[in-house]
């Protein structure tokens, strides 16, 4: 079972990464993930409040950037205040809504 859980957390790594390429995979969730599926079922001893903290600071950091640089795009090709404002909104929506859709697979993956 832990290798089950070693590959999910690497595939995991790996979307987090694939979504710098791709903007449709929300990296910083993904990348969550794999720290929440390492911590949790893997090792719970190994990551330190530290790494969480600093963690969540680059995340909000990334999350600010990913909100910046969706505002600085609608400006500049010519989007109206309210489309800017709807780009910030489906930025926090898609990645608070993913880990949603992630528990839903799992769920259905648990009743096969």
């Amino acid at each position: 079972m832990e290798l089950l859980w070693w590959g999910l957390t690497i595939l995991l790594f790996v979307l987090s990464f694939v979504g710098i390429f791709y903007p449709i995979i929300p990296s910083v969730v993904v990348i969550w993930g794999g720290f929440v599926v390492y911590q949790f079922l893997i090792n719970p001893n190994e990551l330190s409040i530290w790494f969480w903290i600093s963690m969540a600071i680059l995340s909000a950091v990334l999350i600010a950037a990913d909100l910046i640089t969706n505002s600085y795009f609608m400006k500049k090709y010519g989007g109206s205040k309210t489309s800017e404002k709807i780009a910030a909104i489906a930025t926090i929506v898609g990645s608070i809504n993913l880990p949603f859709c992630f528990k839903r697979f799992f769920t259905h993956l648990k009743e096969y």
